[in-house]
């Protein structure tokens, strides 16, 4: 059944779980690198410092329309992330968003 009761309310799956998301022991709460087969701690600096480099590195290689980002469900859960995914996309000159609402709103 894809959806439950709930105190008289219908939920689906994924929202009667959304907390989990939140409370998980295995939640990232900082930075990883993967340094030779391992994954090990980093700073938040350092993250971005390398994050940005390679985002720079690979449009000044291949150009911003190339660059595509894919929102998936669980993004849902956050009410900025559209705000934060348009900005960081404008910022690198794409428009080329897809969710799965591009998916699901298609004529089949």
């Amino acid at each position: 059944m894809s959806n439950l009761r709930v105190d008289g309310w219908l939920a689906c799956l994924k929202g009667l779980n959304q907390r989990k998301l939140y409370g998980s022991p295995d939640r990232l709460e900082f930075p990883e690198k993967r340094i030779g087969g391992w994954w090990e701690r980093i700073s938040w600096d350092q993250a971005i410092s390398e994050i940005g480099a390679k985002v720079k590195s690979l449009r000044a290689e291949h150009g911003a329309d190339p660059t595509k980002m894919y929102v998936g469900t669980a993004a849902g859960f956050s009410m900025l992330q559209p705000i934060f995914a348009q900005g960081f996309m404008q910022g690198l000159g794409s428009k080329s968003i897809y969710g799965s609402a591009s998916q699901l709103g298609r004529s089949r």
